[in-house]
């Protein structure tokens, strides 16, 4: 038997803290404002101003309070923007609102690094329960996979995820299959996640295994199962409910449906295009952000190894039926993003620490897996550690030089050189999220991540478009197919004529490698020379 050593969670609190600490440094860079952010992270500016919109009161409480429930995007839950709005709310009253860097660096820190710091410690308790150096060493490995040390980096609710997930993991775990109190916990974890996030409900076959344990058992009939399965799923309904509130309203459950509809529609097939999916277009994004396909595999036949030791078989057996029914949806019915599996493979490789003895001795090195055996799979751990932390260093370079050479606003500053007429006249602009487009008092402008066609320029009387050269290449690229064909060939009539600089009632006043300046022909006509503009 392994005594707990009581340095180790001092020691463990310390590095986690440190962590934390140095991520303020990368999590502050390129935020000064929505379109810098934008710009860099769409996905960060679309939940700004949605978070914003919370907080923007009413006349009334109970306007004041529906803005912030009914907060109509409904993609994630209220659990990620409910704490998101709260933490604005805060710095309002702090006198900070305006603050738009450090309002995004709280952001950042407490929505998605400190989750994801406590979803870690959960994890390493289940391996080890803080007793030995292993329990540092699987920390600090865990804390180096570049998808987690990505998911440090924006403000995306997968920290959340983590760490509920993680707590589902631990209360199962610590149930021991005897469906007590901390079985019910779980449920209540699950509702909270999939409240969040959706993935919760891969939790089926974990719960299951708990339910089918505990009758093989003997510890109880089937009747006693029913009723405790029954319990946990209306536990989780409930929890389910409370954390997202808005469904007690039948507009917020209509507009609820109608996202979910689009989100499994989106997730099958892409955003406007077929997006590859299956595990050979998975595989390159898993290689950088997870380690090799044979990495993989190696994390998958520990925890297969850990059922058939006793002192590790109930946690090993969570973890994989936790792991296999959301690894083969997004390697085989959805198209893959390194965050869509990061919940999962956090625990898988967790299993590493079946590989390291509980105390640093020899004899101990020789009990289970034969040493040679052993020694070499440490070897090739070690070796693709390392190998994470040179991508960790291109990442968080990256992450330091995100502005430098900025194409992009390199593209915004000869624009408005050549717009510096129209400066102080009110315009309605459109821009593509990945240029940069800061406030305009005199502007009103917007941004649209479907595709784009002429119906909705019309539609919009846009008077300056700036459009990403990347984006119509990309839709214009022969292998691209469109979900809906017909729409698709309205965009790419629309794209076909921007790339050629012949956009219907618009001139073309600039391009460069990385965007397109048009101005519509009444604007051009009246604010330019008449020969500058097309006939």
């Amino acid at each position: 038997m392994v005594h707990k050593n009581r340095l180790i969670l001092p020691i463990l609190l310390g590095i986690a803290l440190l962590l934390f600490c140095l991520a303020i440094l990368p999590n502050r860079q390129a935020s000064e404002n929505l379109a810098m952010v934008t710009m860099l992270e769409p996905d960060e500016g679309v939940v700004i101003p949605v978070m914003q919109k919370m907080i923007s009161g009413g006349a009334t409480l109970k306007q004041t309070l529906g803005r912030f429930i009914l907060y109509e995007y409904y993609y994630y839950g209220l659990p990620f923007f409910g704490l998101g709005a709260l933490l604005m709310l805060a710095l309002r009253g702090l006198g900070l609102e305006g603050n738009f860097a450090l309002m995004m660096l709280v952001l950042r820190q407490i929505l998605s690094v400190l989750p994801t710091l406590a979803g870690l410690l959960v994890l390493t308790y289940i391996q080890d329960q803080f007793k030995t150096w292993r329990t540092i060493a699987i920390f600090l490995f865990l804390a180096i996979i570049p998808a987690t040390l990505r998911n440090a980096f924006w403000l995306h609710p997968d920290g959340l995820v983590i760490f509920f997930s993680a707590m589902v993991l631990y209360f199962l775990w610590k149930d021991n299959h005897q469906l007590g109190k901390h079985f019910y916990w779980a449920a209540a974890f699950c509702g909270i996640l999939t409240a969040t996030k959706l993935v919760g409900l891969y939790f089926f076959l974990a719960v299951l295994l708990c339910l089918i344990w505990y009758l093989a058992k003997r510890q109880g009939n089937w009747k006693q199962v029913i009723k405790a399965g029954s319990f946990f799923i209306g536990l989780m309904l409930l929890c389910f409910l409370f954390a997202n509130a808005f469904l007690f309203s039948k507009y917020g459950r209509t507009q609820y449906f109608y996202t979910l509809q689009g989100q499994a529609s989106w997730l099958a097939k892409g955003y406007g295009v077929v997006y590859a999916k299956g595990l050979g277009a998975a595989l390159p994004i898993l290689k950088q952000d997870y380690g090799s396909a044979g990495f993989i595999l190696l994390a998958l036949a520990l925890a297969i190894f850990g059922i058939w030791r006793e002192r590790s078989r109930f946690q090993s057996a969570l973890i994989l039926a936790w792991v296999l029914p959301l690894s083969i949806s997004v390697f085989f019915f959805t198209h893959f993003k390194y965050q869509y599996w990061l919940p999962v493979a956090l625990p898988l490789y967790s299993s590493f620490v079946l590989l390291l003895p509980e105390k640093m001795e020899s004899s101990a090195l020789k009990r289970g897996l034969p040493f040679v055996v052993r020694m070499g799979l440490i070897v090739l751990v070690l070796i693709q550690g390392f190998l994470f932390l040179k991508t960790d260093q291109t990442i968080i370079k990256k992450r330091f030089s995100a502005l430098e050479g900025s194409a992009a606003i390199a593209f915004y500053k000869e624009s408005m050189l050549r717009l510096d007429r129209l400066q102080d006249k009110p315009q309605k602009v459109y821009y593509d999220y990945r240029l940069y487009l800061p406030p305009n008092e005199k502007w009103s402008a917007g941004t649209n991540y479907d595709l784009l066609d002429y119906a909705y320029i019309q539609e919009n009387k846009f008077t300056i478009l700036m459009l990403s050269a990347q984006r119509i290449a990309d839709y214009l690229n022969p292998a691209a197919v469109g979900i809906d064909p017909e729409k698709f060939m309205e965009n790419q009539r629309f794209y076909g004529d921007a790339k050629g600089g012949k956009i219907t009632d618009y001139h073309l006043l600039y391009r460069d490698l990385n965007g397109l300046l048009f101005i519509s022909q009444e604007v051009c006509l009246t604010d330019f020379l008449e020969e500058t503009c097309n006939p």
